[in-house]
């Protein structure tokens, strides 16, 4: 059976709660709480939850010393372009931070699996990433790696759904070729082999073409 898309995300809790010997219900209601009053999260990875996570989701918590580590959030940087370009793409323009608590949740955290499709509906797949600046070879913790360029000129990776990185302005070049979440899933089998006979391989490459991108094309704190 092919598994259906999902992003693994850490969300830290709320130190005062675990202490308290809170269940995972509580420490739940806590951070989707602030997903619903803020619109999402930014995760220590810098990724943005944006939907309330749900017990159905593979939830695991790391509540103790020996299956956590003290981590410091740092203060993103959110101006009116991060502002207009996720309020458009997600409805979060202005995401819970951390750092405005960051005694609180220092150090615990939840696990789970978010099952949001990695691609927002009318999104297409332009081209793969082959390099960024001077750096080729890219390689995603997944293990998986499928960096992609989107028509809303941001960086994921499909193998796992991790955004990487939005440009500040589109690319200025045409690209023939455009894949729709949809059509990149039923492309392939449960074991990532190509199934779709209409979708030409290039170098291992599905019909895309594959760009570089400089990397003076991102602005400083998007997500990086």
């Amino acid at each position: 059976m092919k598994v259906p898309q999902s992003t693994l995300i850490y969300a830290h809790v709320r130190r005062e709660l675990v202490e308290a010997g809170a269940s995972i219900e509580v420490l739940l209601a806590d951070v989707n709480a602030k997903i619903r009053e803020h619109g999402g999260i930014i995760l220590a990875n810098k990724q943005i939850l944006r939907r309330p996570i749900e017990l159905g989701w593979d939830v695991e918590g790391y509540l103790d010393d020996y299956t956590s580590t003290p981590f410091v959030h740092p203060e993103c940087e959110w101006r009116e372009a991060q502002r207009q370009y996720f309020g458009d793409l997600w409805g979060s323009p202005a995401p819970y931070q951390y750092v405005s608590e960051r005694d609180q949740y220092d150090q615990f955290c939840i696990s789970a699996r978010d099952p949001t499709p990695y691609l927002v509906p009318g999104e297409l797949i332009y081209a793969m990433v082959e390099a960024i600046g001077e750096r080729r070879g890219i390689e995603c913790p997944c293990h998986h790696t499928q960096i992609v360029y989107t028509s809303r000129h941001r960086l994921l990776c499909m193998g796992c759904g991790q955004l990487y990185r939005v440009l500040a302005r589109p690319l200025e070049q045409t690209f023939d070729v455009g894949i729709s979440n949809e059509r990149w899933e039923s492309a392939f089998d449960d074991h990532g082999e190509l199934i779709d006979d209409e979708l030409e391989v290039r170098g291992g490459r599905v019909g895309l073409n594959s760009v570089s991108v400089p990397i003076d094309g991102f602005p400083a704190n998007y997500l990086h």
